[in-house]
């Protein structure tokens, strides 16, 4: 294993190539959203659009390359692991079978290597990478003192950037009577494997009650069907990856297709030419008028027709055949709508002779009875059942501060997203619960889980820090085929409550508008001291100019003396004397601010806890730890508060000389306390006046 850099990240490349007499693994999914009836009408929703892998093979290692790869396996740890997507390998010299957001040449041997480079001269092969993570340790097995065999399998882990794409494709279709182009399944099946079929099957729910001899059966009316596995074997490569094409046009199990069924129901009498309607058969074929039939001609593509009358035995087609059919290689079966049932599609490369790679596996399929035709009591194909488009979901964060709004745009799709309003939304890792809702108005919530990263909006709920109200807001949008989102439209909004930290995950609890006396206000404490966080928003103040480079004179223990002090900003709104703000140096003027240096690659900072009076262009700051720099060092030193109103306010010799920012003036009155509180709360007495009543 080498250490790379790629995408500006550290990963870890493994160059060990397939054996030639092991299978290469590939496993290719896409996730979807299954709902399914007790009448077998089911609604199927991709996820994504793009396929990921899982990649498995076999390599042998010699002691040296095993040795090198333990030493890097225990230095890897989480960081992603790269590998060449191995049946997509070509010669430099021809086209790439696949499109990979990164791609890596090598020289035969690996003598020399190189990740997406400018050109393929010099290199013998190419490939796309595959970005992901080992799906387990690798396996390692000695077969001599020489050499071991080691068995990796990498999950692909990436964003859109980094994914692998096979080639478009495109599909020949047949409508079903409802008007749905509905794809025809273009492999065929390998007669030499046994085919698996099942009796036609339906949906019961059963449950027991009690202790009773029987089930309580839950049964609705429904098309019984079938389903049946087959296998295949392609000659190359470039079929195999064909049908990884297919797979990503259907969405694995999500669209419908046609297939023959492996049964044949008949064969033609004579050939048939191209633009015939009559089908000549040596017997009465078994169809009803309204079904479909498949044409199965060896070497050439299936031809599907609809039975438009029968008459005598003979089947009439609706349209013309547009191909030529000879009896003697034609068979004639139904033709069965169905969808894949495998959860990924497994493909199984064997490398050649030759240099390029055959391919096996197996598909299973299960008819759709209830989508042949869509029915007349409220469903709709693609919104109630059937394929339905693929949704891209969007959380907008927006935290309002007195005045201002600072907003998040968030997408868990691939690898963001552009909406037609040209918001361009970043990809996060983020989920969210079921919305709770009920009549009463007493349940409105969710539960919205999210990554931390640097400069997230969960900054605002750190302690001490809180200054906004945050609110989330929860939009949805189609995607079409082509990757092209559509107009997001609003599902939910409410408030952010304090995130719960889940390792580096944060969960937030959400409170929507139904849920109003749940919620949470801001507290607002009527306090001498202003409660704002210094250099924050509704601080006004800006850490970049406030910051001031110096030079170090001297250190001894906790204090470090400092001179050729320079401010590296405007220092605004206060007002500039000799390029330092008005009153520089007086007392304390750098107390509670910090120091800040670069050692070893990271930004280190200290606390400053005393700093004299500037005298002869040198002041003393007191820290509160040991530093790692050194006389002679350049800091960066930034200037603390203490909160008070003097402070705040501007410097003046007279009337103010503890003024340092001069935010609370004109404009800027920024100062969040009360300065003129009382030190103790006043306490009233009403006076009260006691009348006896006379007694005799």
């Amino acid at each position: 294993m080498i250490p790379v850099v790629a995408l500006g990240q550290d990963a870890w490349l493994v160059p060990y190539s397939p054996n030639t007499d092991d299978a290469c693994t590939v496993k290719a999914r896409v996730a979807i959203q299954a709902s399914r009836s007790l009448t077998a009408r089911q609604s199927r929703r991709p996820t994504a659009r793009l396929l990921r892998y899982r990649i498995s093979w076999t390599s042998k290692m010699r002691r040296g390359d095993y040795a090198a790869a333990r030493i890097a396996a225990l230095n890897s740890q989480d960081e992603p692991i790269l590998t060449p997507f191995w049946p997509a390998a070509r010669p430099v010299a021809a086209a790439a079978a696949m499109t990979g957001g990164v791609v890596i040449a090598w020289t035969r041997g690996w003598t020399g290597w190189a990740i997406s480079p400018v050109s393929l001269v010099g290199f013998d092969y190419y490939a796309p990478l595959l970005w992901g993570r080992f799906s387990q340790p690798p396996r390692i097995t000695a077969q001599t003192n020489e050499y071991v065999t080691a068995e990796f399998s990498v999950d692909e882990d990436s964003g859109s950037a980094a994914a692998i794409t096979p080639p478009a494709g495109a599909d020949t279709t047949f409508a079903t009577p409802d008007g749905y182009a509905a794809a025809i399944y273009p492999y065929k099946f390998d007669p030499a494997d046994n085919i698996k079929l099942a009796l036609p099957g339906y949906d019961v729910s059963r449950t027991q009650l009690g202790a009773g001899r029987q089930e309580s059966t839950t049964f609705y009316p429904q098309i019984p069907e079938d389903t049946l596995q087959v296998a295949y074997k392609f000659r190359c490569s470039a079929d195999a990856i064909e049908l990884l094409s297919w797979w990503q046009r259907r969405a694995g199990g999500a669209d419908a297709f046609w297939i023959p069924s492996t049964q044949s129901i008949g064969r033609l009498s004579a050939d048939i030419a191209a633009g015939i309607t009559v089908l000549p058969s040596t017997c009465a074929i078994n169809t009803r008028v309204g079904d479909t039939l498949a044409l199965c001609t060896t070497g050439q593509a299936m031809e599907l027709g609809r039975v438009n009358s029968i008459a005598g035995g003979t089947v009439k087609l609706a349209a013309a055949t547009t191909a030529a059919h000879p009896a003697a290689w034609t068979s004639i079966c139904p033709a069965v709508l169905v969808r894949h049932t495998d959860d990924e599609l497994q493909v199984d490369f064997r490398r050649t002779s030759e240099g390029d790679w055959t391919a096996s596996g197996k598909v299973s399929f299960r008819e759709v009875g209830a989508e042949y035709t869509v029915p007349t009591d409220g469903e709709t194909r693609g919104v109630t059942m059937g394929r339905q488009p693929t949704l891209a979901w969007f959380a907008r964060v927006d935290l309002n501060y007195p005045g201002s709004v600072q907003s998040w745009f968030l997408t868990d799709w691939e690898g963001g997203a552009t909406t037609p309003d040209a918001q361009v939304w970043e990809y996060s890792d983020f989920d969210f619960g079921q919305i709770g809702q009920n009549i009463n108005g007493d349940d409105d919530a969710a539960t919205f889980k999210v990554r931390w990263w640097d400069g997230c909006p969960w900054v605002n709920w750190l302690p001490g820090q809180l200054s906004a109200t945050g609110t989330l807001t929860v939009l949805k949008a189609t995607v079409a085929a082509d990757g092209t989102v559509g107009e997001p439209e609003q599902v939910w909004s409410g408030q952010l409550s304090t995130p719960s930290p889940e390792g580096a995950m944060l969960s937030v609890k959400v409170l929507g508008a139904n849920a109003l006396f749940d919620q949470n206000a801001p507290q607002q404490l009527q306090i001498p001291q202003c409660y704002k966080k210094l250099y924050g928003v509704r601080c006004a103040l800006t850490l970049a100019n406030w910051q001031f480079s110096a030079k170090v004179g001297s250190i001894a223990g906790l204090s470090v003396v400092i001179n050729t002090i320079a401010a590296l900003g405007s220092c605004a709104p206060a007002v500039m004397v000799g390029g330092l703000p008005a009153g520089f140096g007086f007392q304390d003027w750098f107390t509670l601010g910090y120091v800040e240096w670069t050692s070893g690659g990271n930004t280190l900072s200290s606390e400053i806890i005393a700093s004299s009076a500037l005298a002869g262009g040198a002041i003393t700051l007191t820290l509160q730890r040991p530093v790692t720099f050194v006389a002679g060092a350049t800091i960066t030193v930034v200037p603390g508060c203490d909160r008070t109103r003097s402070t705040c306010d501007g410097y003046d010799a007279a009337t103010n000389p503890t003024g340092k920012f001069n935010n609370n003036r004109g404009s800027t009155l920024k100062f969040g306390g009360f300065a003129d509180m009382p030190a103790i709360s006043p306490s009233f007495i009403i006076p009260q006046t006691t009348t006896t009543p006379a007694k005799k």
